[in-house]
Protein backbone atom coordinates (compact mmCIF):
# COMPACT_ATOMS: atom_id res chain seq x y z
CA UNK A 1 0.00 0.00 0.00
CA UNK A 2 3.18 2.62 0.75
CA UNK A 3 4.00 2.06 -3.29
CA UNK A 4 0.25 2.70 -4.13
CA UNK A 5 -0.58 5.91 -2.59
CA UNK A 6 -3.49 6.75 -4.77
CA UNK A 7 -4.84 3.38 -4.61
CA UNK A 8 -4.51 4.58 -0.45
CA UNK A 9 -6.08 8.00 -0.96
CA UNK A 10 -8.98 5.78 -2.72
CA UNK A 11 -9.72 3.76 -0.23
CA UNK A 12 -9.41 6.71 2.41
CA UNK A 13 -11.88 8.66 0.93
CA UNK A 14 -14.21 6.31 0.32
CA UNK A 15 -14.07 5.17 4.31
CA UNK A 16 -14.68 8.61 5.05
CA UNK A 17 -17.06 9.13 2.72
CA UNK A 18 -19.13 5.89 4.62
CA UNK A 19 -17.94 7.03 7.97
CA UNK A 20 -19.24 10.34 6.83
CA UNK A 21 -22.91 8.81 6.20
CA UNK A 22 -23.03 5.85 9.53
CA UNK A 23 -22.85 9.26 11.46
CA UNK A 24 -25.36 11.54 9.34
CA UNK A 25 -27.51 8.84 9.49
CA UNK A 26 -27.37 6.41 12.27
CA UNK A 27 -25.90 8.52 14.98
CA UNK A 28 -29.84 9.32 16.64
CA UNK A 29 -30.52 5.34 15.97
CA UNK A 30 -27.37 3.69 17.50
CA UNK A 31 -28.42 6.13 20.56
CA UNK A 32 -31.90 5.07 20.93
CA UNK A 33 -30.34 1.14 20.79
CA UNK A 34 -27.87 1.67 23.71
CA UNK A 35 -30.85 2.48 25.80
CA UNK A 36 -32.15 -0.82 25.28
CA UNK A 37 -32.15 -3.16 28.29
CA UNK A 38 -29.41 -5.74 27.00
CA UNK A 39 -26.67 -7.06 29.55
CA UNK A 40 -24.35 -8.60 27.10
CA UNK A 41 -23.23 -8.35 23.60
CA UNK A 42 -21.76 -10.79 21.39
CA UNK A 43 -20.14 -8.71 18.41
CA UNK A 44 -19.61 -10.91 15.02
CA UNK A 45 -17.08 -11.01 12.29
CA UNK A 46 -15.14 -13.05 9.62
CA UNK A 47 -11.32 -12.67 8.69
CA UNK A 48 -10.28 -9.30 9.42
CA UNK A 49 -13.94 -8.39 10.03
CA UNK A 50 -13.61 -10.53 13.46
CA UNK A 51 -10.41 -8.14 14.52
CA UNK A 52 -13.54 -4.75 14.47
CA UNK A 53 -15.10 -7.14 16.42
CA UNK A 54 -12.47 -7.58 19.14
CA UNK A 55 -12.18 -3.70 19.22
CA UNK A 56 -16.06 -3.64 19.43
CA UNK A 57 -16.02 -5.93 21.79
CA UNK A 58 -13.37 -4.11 23.77
CA UNK A 59 -13.97 -1.17 23.81
CA UNK A 60 -17.76 -1.14 24.94
CA UNK A 61 -16.74 -3.54 27.98
CA UNK A 62 -14.20 -0.67 28.60
CA UNK A 63 -16.59 2.14 28.27
CA UNK A 64 -18.97 0.42 30.77
CA UNK A 65 -17.01 -0.77 33.17
CA UNK A 66 -17.81 -4.18 33.09
CA UNK A 67 -21.48 -3.55 33.50
CA UNK A 68 -21.66 -5.42 29.55
CA UNK A 69 -20.23 -8.00 29.36
CA UNK A 70 -19.02 -8.92 26.01
CA UNK A 71 -17.69 -11.71 23.30
CA UNK A 72 -16.06 -11.39 19.95
CA UNK A 73 -16.72 -14.72 17.63
CA UNK A 74 -17.20 -15.42 14.54
CA UNK A 75 -20.14 -17.01 12.93
CA UNK A 76 -18.92 -20.63 12.46
CA UNK A 77 -17.38 -20.27 15.46
CA UNK A 78 -20.78 -18.98 17.47
CA UNK A 79 -22.30 -22.60 16.16
CA UNK A 80 -20.51 -24.20 18.85
CA UNK A 81 -20.45 -23.60 22.61
CA UNK A 82 -19.82 -19.75 22.41
CA UNK A 83 -23.99 -19.49 21.28
CA UNK A 84 -25.19 -20.67 25.15
CA UNK A 85 -23.59 -17.08 25.82
CA UNK A 86 -26.87 -15.33 23.43
CA UNK A 87 -29.54 -14.73 26.49
CA UNK A 88 -33.20 -12.85 26.25
CA UNK A 89 -30.84 -9.66 27.48
CA UNK A 90 -27.56 -10.09 24.52
CA UNK A 91 -27.70 -7.72 21.72
CA UNK A 92 -25.77 -9.16 18.78
CA UNK A 93 -23.52 -6.67 16.54
CA UNK A 94 -23.04 -8.40 12.77
CA UNK A 95 -20.33 -6.87 10.55
CA UNK A 96 -21.95 -8.70 7.65
CA UNK A 97 -19.42 -9.91 5.13
CA UNK A 98 -19.23 -8.58 1.35
CA UNK A 99 -17.76 -11.99 0.30
CA UNK A 100 -20.44 -14.02 -1.75
CA UNK A 101 -19.19 -17.39 0.24
CA UNK A 102 -18.67 -15.91 3.37
CA UNK A 103 -22.22 -13.95 3.75
CA UNK A 104 -23.86 -17.70 3.09
CA UNK A 105 -22.54 -18.83 6.14
CA UNK A 106 -23.15 -15.58 8.09
CA UNK A 107 -27.00 -15.43 6.51
CA UNK A 108 -27.52 -19.16 7.92
CA UNK A 109 -25.89 -17.90 11.43
CA UNK A 110 -28.10 -15.42 11.65
CA UNK A 111 -30.97 -17.35 10.47
CA UNK A 112 -30.42 -19.73 13.38
CA UNK A 113 -30.53 -17.30 16.15
CA UNK A 114 -34.01 -16.24 14.85
CA UNK A 115 -35.49 -19.67 14.37
CA UNK A 116 -33.94 -20.41 18.33
CA UNK A 117 -35.07 -16.80 19.28
CA UNK A 118 -32.15 -15.59 20.14
CA UNK A 119 -30.88 -12.61 21.44
CA UNK A 120 -32.84 -9.05 22.04
CA UNK A 121 -32.07 -7.57 19.19
CA UNK A 122 -30.02 -7.77 16.22
CA UNK A 123 -27.66 -5.05 15.10
CA UNK A 124 -26.51 -6.16 11.06
CA UNK A 125 -23.67 -3.79 9.33
CA UNK A 126 -22.92 -3.89 5.68
CA UNK A 127 -24.32 -3.10 2.37
CA UNK A 128 -27.28 -4.70 0.50
CA UNK A 129 -28.29 -6.35 3.60
CA UNK A 130 -30.90 -8.73 2.71
CA UNK A 131 -34.48 -8.56 4.18
CA UNK A 132 -34.91 -11.79 5.04
CA UNK A 133 -32.09 -11.39 8.02
CA UNK A 134 -33.93 -8.87 9.66
CA UNK A 135 -36.53 -9.33 12.53
CA UNK A 136 -39.07 -6.83 14.26
CA UNK A 137 -36.66 -4.66 16.18
CA UNK A 138 -33.41 -5.14 14.57
CA UNK A 139 -31.32 -2.12 12.88
CA UNK A 140 -29.83 -2.10 9.67
CA UNK A 141 -26.89 0.00 9.33
CA UNK A 142 -26.61 0.08 5.49
CA UNK A 143 -23.03 0.86 4.45
CA UNK A 144 -23.78 2.21 0.85
CA UNK A 145 -20.15 1.86 -1.12
CA UNK A 146 -18.51 -0.83 1.54
CA UNK A 147 -18.21 -3.71 -1.56
CA UNK A 148 -15.83 -1.01 -2.46
CA UNK A 149 -13.61 -1.68 0.77
CA UNK A 150 -14.16 -5.14 0.22
CA UNK A 151 -13.61 -6.68 3.98
CA UNK A 152 -9.87 -6.41 4.73
CA UNK A 153 -10.88 -2.81 4.99
CA UNK A 154 -14.26 -2.01 5.84
CA UNK A 155 -13.08 -2.58 9.74
CA UNK A 156 -12.68 0.76 9.87
CA UNK A 157 -16.47 1.48 9.72
CA UNK A 158 -17.51 -1.79 12.05
CA UNK A 159 -14.81 -0.33 14.41
CA UNK A 160 -16.97 3.33 13.84
CA UNK A 161 -20.46 1.81 14.89
CA UNK A 162 -18.90 -0.39 17.91
CA UNK A 163 -17.13 2.90 19.10
CA UNK A 164 -20.58 5.07 18.83
CA UNK A 165 -22.60 2.37 20.23
CA UNK A 166 -20.57 2.19 23.50
CA UNK A 167 -19.89 5.54 23.86
CA UNK A 168 -23.74 6.15 24.21
CA UNK A 169 -23.73 3.03 26.66
CA UNK A 170 -21.30 5.05 28.93
CA UNK A 171 -23.72 8.11 28.88
CA UNK A 172 -26.89 5.82 29.53
CA UNK A 173 -25.00 4.27 32.48
CA UNK A 174 -24.10 7.67 33.93
CA UNK A 175 -20.73 7.09 33.39
CA UNK A 176 -17.95 9.64 32.42
CA UNK A 177 -16.63 8.21 28.41
CA UNK A 178 -13.57 9.97 29.43
CA UNK A 179 -12.97 8.23 32.72
CA UNK A 180 -15.58 5.49 32.55
CA UNK A 181 -14.16 3.13 35.50
CA UNK A 182 -15.08 4.88 38.50
CA UNK A 183 -12.89 2.38 40.91
CA UNK A 184 -10.02 3.28 38.90
CA UNK A 185 -9.32 0.03 37.71
CA UNK A 186 -8.61 0.62 34.13
CA UNK A 187 -7.10 4.48 32.90
CA UNK A 188 -7.44 5.89 29.32
CA UNK A 189 -4.09 6.45 29.48
CA UNK A 190 -2.17 3.01 29.55
CA UNK A 191 0.29 2.63 32.41
CA UNK A 192 4.33 2.15 32.18
CA UNK A 193 5.10 -1.18 32.86
CA UNK A 194 8.11 -3.39 32.82
CA UNK A 195 9.57 -4.73 29.49
CA UNK A 196 10.55 -8.16 29.35
CA UNK A 197 13.79 -8.76 27.24
CA UNK A 198 15.37 -12.61 26.56
CA UNK A 199 18.56 -13.11 27.36
CA UNK A 200 21.21 -13.02 24.34
CA UNK A 201 22.58 -16.38 23.16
Amino acid sequence: MLHQPQRYRAIAEKASTIAQQVISEYFGTLAQVAKTPFKRVVFLGSGARLGAAREASLKMLEMTAGRVVTLCETYLGLRHGPMSYVHEDSLIVAFLSSNPVLRAYESDLLRELDHKDLGLLKIIVGEDIPQELVRKDDVVVECAGLKELDDDNSPMIDVLVGQLLAFFRCMHEGLRPDSPSESGVISRVVQSFTLHIPDAK
